[in-house]
């Protein structure tokens, strides 16, 4: 997230449920119109938020060699960041 000084800001309890709500929303777009696509069904779990550096994030994939996709989608602002 954003710096104020050498301090990084953490995600307030309304930021985090903004978050969260854009990625429910996103993905359940998102998993519709793949499902639609693919013509056969979907199931996957409500995104969950983590605050973390971005060199940290290979942690969230427990096995490496297993193939994974995933949309990154960088936002600016009062807040900056990257929706994954």
């Amino acid at each position: 997230m954003g710096q104020e000084g050498n301090t990084e800001k953490k995600l307030r309890l309304q930021d985090e449920s903004l978050f969260l709500e854009l990625g429910n929303v996103g993905t359940g777009s998102a998993m519709t119109s793949l499902s639609n696509m693919l013509g056969t069904e979907l199931i996957y779990t409500p995104p969950e938020l983590l605050e973390m550096r971005y060199e940290d994030l290979s942690r969230c994939f427990l096995d490496p060699e297993e193939s994974v996709v995933g949309v990154l989608v960088p936002f600016e602002g009062e807040a900056s960041g990257l929706l994954i």
